[in-house]
Formats: C-alpha cells, structure tokens, sequence
C-alpha cells in the first residue's frame, strides 16, 4: 500500500530540509510495489511448497522492511511501529514454520 501511494500520490509524504530521502517518493514506490509483488510470489511457495528459499526470502524482506519503515517513525509513529511489529510477527512465524517442519522430518 505504501507504494501504490508514494506512486501515484507522492506529495501526501511530507519531506522538510533537515531530513535525509535517499529516494524520489515514486522511485520509493516502485521499490515497495516491486518487493510486494515478489514476496506475495515467495508467499505463495512457502503457502503451497514449503520452500525454504521462500522462507528465507520473507525472513530477509521482513527485517528489511521493519528497517525503512523507521525512516517514516517521526511522521506516522503508530502506523511505522505496527508495520514493524507485523514485519517481527512474520518473521516469528516463517523461522516457527521452519522449525515445524524439522521436528516432523526427524
């Protein structure tokens, strides 16, 4: 959703001087639309194959994402702070999955 709406509404994020943006808000958007489209792809294999480049992918984009989602903490801090308590939710529950599967294997 963050990147639907940096791309086609960028100027709801408010930028001033004294903060550092690394990326044009489009550019931002493209990136989190992109890395959408791939993880809902790595959801899916974990959903139907169990694979564990899928696990790892969603681990990594997780933790990630709960890193960029602190440079939006001064202008939405609930809506930043609860994005990163879903991203450690999914990260909890991809390495739980994973060690599931090891006890049932051995």
């Amino acid at each position: 959703m963050n990147g639907l709406i940096a791309i086609f509404q960028d100027e709801v994020y408010a930028v001033t001087d004294d903060r550092i943006v690394v990326f044009d808000f489009t550019q931002w958007g493209w990136i989190h639309l992109i890395g959408g489209i791939l993880v809902a792809i790595a959801g899916l294999f974990v959903a139907m194959v169990g694979a564990t480049w899928a696990r790892v992918l969603g681990i990594m984009v997780a933790f990630f994402h709960a890193l960029g989602q602190i440079a939006f903490i001064e202008a939405y801090p609930f809506w930043t702070l609860t994005t990163i308590a879903l991203d450690i939710i999914v990260i909890f529950g991809l390495l739980i999955y994973a060690a599931d599967e090891e006890v049932a294997a051995a």
